[in-house]
């Protein structure tokens, strides 16, 4: 998995649209398996955070890879994405309301073919509200969301389907599919032009010297690339 980062615009596509642009990918500490994956305490977070903002980029999403070909998202990722909407939403001037800008993107393998293909999503206001006050609980069954077990005095809101008391139901009720693309011209379109500096948490950490070559190696380009 890793945290996306980038900018928003205006998207001309829609009537008041809102473009998420996605520059880079940050791959933080973690231990994955055939299962998911946990992300780990990153020290160095903060200092991404801010290289991040000198260069004009912010945290826009999340992006993982997932062998998981008979569901959209699992009921943890659903939980998951919820929490990250609801710590990246924002005040909007307008409906004067928080609203999230937060993406979720999964990369999957196409069939028996060596291709990824990858879906752009976001959570619903109704998921990440039942996510923000401590409605949904853990799920056995990665297919399904469950509603918490009630305390002594503690209420938990009733769902239903089709009519009927429910206590686990689909995560698909709470996606939002979102439209994605690249540009057209894919010669150069990306802002980082430089990056063969080795990736952090995926190869053996980078040594001093490798660090000062690479300075080295660049000194009289522009330090934004």
């Amino acid at each position: 998995m890793g945290h996306l980062y980038g900018y928003f615009s205006t998207d001309p596509t829609y009537p008041e649209g809102v473009r998420c642009n996605i520059e880079a990918v940050y791959d933080p500490p973690q231990i994955g398996d055939q299962h998911g994956v946990q992300e780990l305490d990153d020290a160095n977070i903060h200092k991404v955070d801010m290289i991040a903002s000198a260069l004009g980029l912010e945290r826009v999403g999340i992006m993982f890879t997932s062998n998981e070909q008979d569901i959209f998202l699992s009921a943890d990722d659903i939980r998951r994405s919820a929490k990250l909407q609801q710590q990246y939403s924002f005040m909007h001037n307008s409906v004067k309301t928080n609203v999230p800008k937060f993406v979720t993107i999964v990369a999957r393998k196409k069939g028996e073919e060596d291709q990824v293909d990858l879906e752009a999503y976001m959570i619903s206001d109704q998921g990440q509200a039942l996510e923000r006050d401590n409605v949904f609980g853990p799920s056995k069954d990665k297919k399904m969301m469950t509603l918490r077990v009630p305390g002594d005095d503690d209420l938990v809101p009733t769902v239903l389907t089709k009519g009927t008391d429910v206590k686990e139901f689909p995560p698909d009720f709470f996606l939002v599919s979102l439209a994605y693309g690249q540009p057209a011209d894919t010669t150069d379109h990306s802002i980082l032009k430089i990056h063969e500096f080795p990736v952090m948490n995926r190869e053996s950490p980078a040594t001093p010297m490798e660090f000062s070559g690479y300075l080295k190696k660049y000194a009289s380009d522009p330090s934004e690339k």
